[in-house]
């Protein structure tokens, strides 16, 4: 029987991605150096690095690719999910490493040896120079709330807490008490925080959102009073890790409100990426020039599974970065 064009098409499509499954390999390895994460799991429709076995970073990826991937790392390892669910196999990169694999429910685990265990530090993040700068000046602050969007409220990503721990350490000179950090999923706990924040007491808050506009209609859901909390809020954190093909990309959006800085009553939220509400300080500039500069000289074999008009897309949430 002759085959369709779309059956032709899927043969291509899925031939194509595992062609460059190892290329997706070596940049999910190089991301967990990256954020320090001793194991990766990768699942149906995301790769997850944890670090430490508490924090973590989560990056969404369609269906056909980590199924790619999966296929070529079962390959390496030699597991087969069924009667072999274990195995072992070096990763020949620019850093060639050690991985352990795993068979778990819903796809594989990777366990890296010899990862360091210090977090990473902001720099190492990617995080640009004037993100850093103006996120160790405001932690001179004596009080306040700084806000990381946390696509889940139950844990702490790794992105937070380097950066929290960053901002605890270059401003313990000039706070009398140090910094807390707050889960904001309820009434109770924004009031909690704004207590606290008000108590000569600079509040690290973990929101569940996924960026800037999201977080300021959780808040504004959570019946947070604009005069209460639109004053102590200091700056709000979103970040998202995205894969372009070749690399992985961490991209922060850190917002700083404008003043007189509003949360609505009613009619909706603010849109950050378009008003005045709030002044953005983005990496999405530097990520892209980064990633240019890294393959102008490579040739181009790839097809990105998000294009550059993709990533552009996204940045275009984020306002142009300062520099």
């Amino acid at each position: 029987m002759m085959k369709t064009d779309t059956s032709i098409h899927t043969a291509d499509l899925t031939a194509y991605i595992d062609l460059h499954a190892e290329g997706m390999l070596e940049a999910i390895v190089k991301q967990a150096r990256s954020l320090s994460a001793r194991e990766i799991v990768i699942g149906k429709a995301a790769v997850v690095f944890r670090t430490h076995w508490t924090f973590y970073e989560k990056m969404t990826l369609a269906p056909e690719y980590t199924r790619a991937l999966m296929r070529r790392i079962a390959s390496l390892s030699q597991i087969d999910g069924r009667i072999r669910l274990y195995g072992k196999f070096v990763h020949f990169g620019a850093h060639p490493v050690l991985l352990y694999a795993a068979a778990v429910q819903g796809g594989i685990a990777l366990r890296i040896r010899g990862c360091p265990r210090a977090l990473p530090p902001p720099e190492g993040l990617g995080l640009c120079g004037a993100q850093i700068e103006a996120l160790r000046k405001l932690s001179a602050q004596r009080n306040g709330l700084v806000i990381f969007c946390s696509p889940d409220e139950r844990r702490i990503s790794t992105a937070a807490i380097s950066i929290f721990s960053d901002m605890r350490r270059t401003g313990k000179a000039s706070r009398t008490k140090p910094p807390c950090i707050l889960y904001l999923h309820d009434e109770e706990s924004v009031h909690m925080a704004i207590e606290t924040a008000r108590a000569d007491t600079l509040v690290f808050a973990l929101l569940a959102a996924s960026d800037v506009a999201s977080a300021v209609a959780a808040l504004k859901k959570y019946r947070a009073a604009s005069g209460d909390i639109a004053s102590l809020v200091r700056c709000i954190i979103a970040h998202e890790l995205l894969y372009d093909g070749r690399d992985i990309h961490l991209l922060f959006d850190i917002a700083f409100p404008a003043c007189p800085f509003e949360i609505p009553s009613g009619g909706g939220s603010p849109a950050p990426d378009r008003d005045e509400s709030f002044t953005h300080c983005t990496n999405v500039a530097a990520e892209i020039l980064k990633s240019l500069k890294r393959h102008s000289r490579l040739p181009r074999t790839a097809k990105p599974a998000v294009s550059g008009e993709g990533v552009l897309l996204r940045g275009r949430k984020f306002a142009t970065e300062t520099m």
